[in-house]
């Protein structure tokens, strides 16, 4: 699920829901507010598995179509 936020607009995240934010223009603020003391733990595997090629690709320069290769292997 992708969302598009406009400046006055929120989007709810469900705890657990896995997400991340890009901003598309600059001067852009992002406020997280958590509303509970339950705590979580994300494993490493969970993050390359759960994040697409793409995501790493626009985040960090790496070649997606490599990536997808290198990942394979985590279930």
């Amino acid at each position: 699920m992708a969302s598009r936020v406009k400046p006055a607009q929120t989007v709810y995240i469900p705890m657990g829901w896995w997400h991340w934010q890009t901003a598309t223009m600059d001067n852009t603020h992002f406020v997280a507010v958590f509303d509970n003391n339950a705590t979580q733990i994300e494993f490493g595997s969970d993050i390359l598995r759960k994040t697409t090629p793409e995501v790493f690709q626009m985040i960090y320069g790496m070649n997606a179509a490599q990536l997808a290769d290198v990942h394979k292997p985590i279930d």
